[in-house]
């Protein structure tokens, strides 16, 4: 771990912005495409940031949707206490936090536990959210203890995103991500 963080110190230091992107994946991401994603993101960058996965085990399968759900949930501890160990490191105003679908879900679950947890205002800059996969009445009600601990919040919604649509129907709720 000792030598991650000097890396990773480093190359955020020699970005122009001296910034992170910690990038979460959604529902049906293995591991594989996850880093093709984020591959790209760092491309796409052109040395602005430097971008890190955090890639919680998610199957991998469209089939597995109910099991991704309870694994990223699984993993909400191990974001939260990344997300804080970066802030730390990197410093909270160079830590941007990109989620995508179901990996959404983990990442606010993990900043309310920041917050319960005392945590140190503001943990990050500014939060993405594309296409959250999130009951948007919770989000709603958890968005007042979310708020102090990021910079800002950007949110991308979809109307033809079928896992939203397929999260709609088990859950018989709108989703975060959903636009409409």
């Amino acid at each position: 771990p000792s030598v991650f963080w000097e890396q990773l110190v480093s190359e955020a230091k020699n970005t122009t912005s001296g910034s992170v992107v910690l990038f979460v994946h959604g529902y049906n991401y293995g591991f594989e495409r996850t880093c093709r994603m984020a591959a790209e993101m760092q491309r796409s960058l052109q040395g602005r940031a430097r971008v890190v996965v955090f890639s919680w085990p998610s199957n991998g399968l469209a089939s597995d949707y109910v099991r991704d759900q309870a694994d990223v949930e699984w993993s909400v501890p191990l974001l939260a206490k990344l997300i804080r160990q970066l802030g730390a490191r990197i410093g909270r105003d160079n830590v941007q936090l990109v989620a995508h679908s179901l990996g959404s879900r983990g990442v606010v679950f993990a900043l309310q536990r920041l917050g319960l947890e005392g945590a140190r205002l503001p943990v990050i800059e500014r939060l993405v959210l594309l296409a959250p996969d999130f009951d948007t009445q919770s989000f709603v009600d958890l968005l007042p203890g979310i708020l102090p601990l990021v910079g800002g919040i950007t949110l991308y919604a979809s109307g033809n995103d079928a896992p939203l649509k397929l999260s709609h129907q088990l859950s018989g709720y709108p989703r975060l991500g959903e636009a409409g």
